[in-house]
């Protein structure tokens, strides 16, 4: 039996496409983030394979703006839900679906596709846009995926990205964003180099920390918002543990224990009231992570964490959303989650994941469920608990691959 052949992935049509937007974008990418593009001189005569870290939503552009051809992004499958804007998406700029938080085959046959083809594809091989302002972990898979490719590979370092536009702020600040060439891997030189060298060279290349740089990134009306929404991210109190923090402008509060800082236009926090022992926010996200990994989670078996009202969608993947709930409560505990009455049990869960800035995707057995709340919820914690359950597990240890006991999904 003669097997289907795939449809051609490249079409003509991405080229005169990306001509068309590249002036708008240049210009958005310039009055928004000061950006102006370095091109890869040679990126019209060859493919590649474009490995960045990932900072702001807009790092798609700042790479195409970069590189003299269409590029193929790998791009969570949130994007491929939204209906019509989905479907024109796909028949603009055809980026590449992948599940988040999973192992995704027909992820990997697209972009073996792709670069049979002669595409050039970008992975942002975090997974995930930085909360802290460091780049995030890099699962060891990125080089097999590399080395299936054959391709050169081209590390990409933004930088100024956090700076100019933190993930868990609304605000944007004054800075600027540079996007350039740090490195070019040759598949000759890379498939000299053991697995473990060829990981190391790349996660080195890319990382960037921008609470390191010495630079300012003052927020709009003087800086007065500088930690506005900081609780998306932080939900653990060096005095307190488990709590709930409140920002307001420049400054972020423990709500059982008071303890209060400010966040200053340098990335740096300054003790307010109590002896605030964090410097950097990557300080006080390493601290929560090492918290939570040392958690005793059977103490919450019975007892929630939290519980918070939320929204509730069913995911269609690939085609769109149906809200099931507008007002829902929705409750974690140490094994499981819990929204209304029906359980959603750890151990039936396939994956977790966090998507823009604090949507919560849960993908249950067979069916994907997204949780969305008011401005200043935190789903962080959410992804922490569950990988913290699988790490410590028999049942989880299969499905957190190369993140060893300390990796919470981020």
């Amino acid at each position: 039996m003669n097997k289907t052949k795939p449809k051609k992935w490249i079409r003509f049509r991405h080229k005169i496409i990306r001509w068309l937007i590249k002036i708008p974008f240049a210009l958005t990418a310039y009055f928004k983030y000061g950006f102006i593009p370095t091109p890869v001189k040679d990126s019209k005569k060859r493919q590649y394979i474009i490995v960045m870290n990932h900072a702001t939503p807009f790092d798609q552009f700042f790479v195409g703006l970069s590189i003299n051809r269409p590029v193929y992004y790998v791009a969570t499958e949130d994007i491929f839900s939204l209906g019509f804007l989905s479907r024109l998406l796909e028949w603009a700029v055809a980026p590449i679906p992948i599940k988040k938080s999973t192992q995704d085959m027909n992820a990997i046959r697209n972009i073996m596709q792709v670069a049979k083809e002669g595409g050039t594809i970008c992975i942002f091989p975090e997974g995930n846009r930085t909360y802290s302002g460091c780049t995030e972990y890099i699962k060891p898979a990125i080089t097999k995926l590399i080395k299936m490719t054959g391709l050169p590979v081209v590390c990409l370092k933004l930088e100024g990205g956090y700076g100019v536009e933190p993930r868990w702020s609304t605000k944007k600040r004054k800075g600027k964003v540079t996007c350039r060439i740090a490195k070019i891997l040759e598949p000759e030189d890379y498939k000299k180099m053991s697995a473990d060298d060829f990981y190391k060279d790349i996660t080195d290349t890319i990382f960037t920390d921008d609470a390191a740089s010495g630079l300012s990134y003052e927020c709009e009306k003087r800086s007065k918002y500088m930690a506005e929404y900081m609780e998306r991210i932080v939900y653990i109190c060096p005095n307190c543990g488990l709590t709930h923090f409140k920002s307001e402008r420049n400054k972020i509060r423990c709500l059982k224990c008071d303890l209060e800082a400010e966040y200053t236009p340098d990335l740096k926090f300054k003790s307010i009231s109590g002896l605030f022992p964090y410097t950097t926010l990557k300080e006080w996200y390493n601290a929560q992570e090492k918290f939570i990994s040392n958690l005793d989670l059977s103490k919450y078996y019975e007892e929630a964490a939290f519980t918070e009202s939320v929204s509730l969608y069913k995911v269609r993947l690939y085609k769109s959303k149906i809200q099931i709930s507008e007002h829902c409560d929705f409750t974690l505990y140490g094994n499981r989650f819990v929204i209304n009455n029906q359980e959603l049990l750890f151990d039936d869960i396939k994956a977790v994941s966090v998507l823009g800035r604090n949507k919560l995707n849960i993908y249950y057995k067979d069916e994907v469920f997204q949780v969305k709340s008011d401005e200043r919820f935190n789903a962080v914690k959410y992804l922490h608990f569950y990988h913290h359950y699988k790490n410590t597990t028999t049942s989880g240890e299969a499905e957190i691959k190369g993140g060893g006991n300390e990796f919470l999904g981020l």
